[in-house]
């Protein structure tokens, strides 16, 4: 389906008793996966409503009658599917849904302030604490030694 992930999960058919928030707290975005399920033609409306509802961002994948002569195949984000799947498409059929969760981004550059003040409460001299959270965040030494300056003048000299 073209999706590429850390790992792939199959989950067999969906959980009838599902509902947007316990997706959200049972599939994490620690890392990325593919969430691979089998559902039925009368529930598959319903289920993309509810990927969409849960995850309206995500990549979604439907696949219906696979390996058959009338195969049929659709990709997008949730949303876009939802609105499609509730309005266009006829739920005959055996279906597949492939969710891409993507891995949790990366934390952004004005989030260092809190690991120097970390390193720096931990007893770190200045320059270490700036090398370290250099390192981290791939930020450039200046940008993070002037932030450190900032921050410690604020905070002040330790007791």
């Amino acid at each position: 389906c073209g999706l590429w992930a850390d790992r792939v999960v199959w989950n067999g058919f969906f959980p009838r008793k599902s509902n947007a928030e316990n997706l959200q707290k049972t599939l994490s975005a620690a890392e990325s996966s593919l969430q691979v399920w089998f559902e039925s033609p009368e529930r598959v409306v319903k289920t993309v409503g509810l990927l969409a509802q849960a995850f309206p961002e995500d990549e979604l994948w439907v696949g219906k009658e696979l390996t058959k002569f009338f195969e049929e195949a659709w990709f997008g984000k949730c949303s876009e599917l939802a609105a499609k799947f509730s309005s266009e498409v006829e739920p005959q059929g055996e279906w597949v849904l492939v969710l891409h969760r993507p891995a949790i981004p990366p934390v952004q550059r004005s989030d260092f302030d809190d690991t120097l003040v970390c390193l720096w409460r931990a007893g770190l001299p200045l320059a270490q604490a700036v090398a370290i959270t250099q390192e981290q965040y791939d930020a450039r030494h200046r940008e993070v030694y002037e932030a450190a300056l900032r921050i410690f003048k604020k905070v002040g000299a330790r007791g």
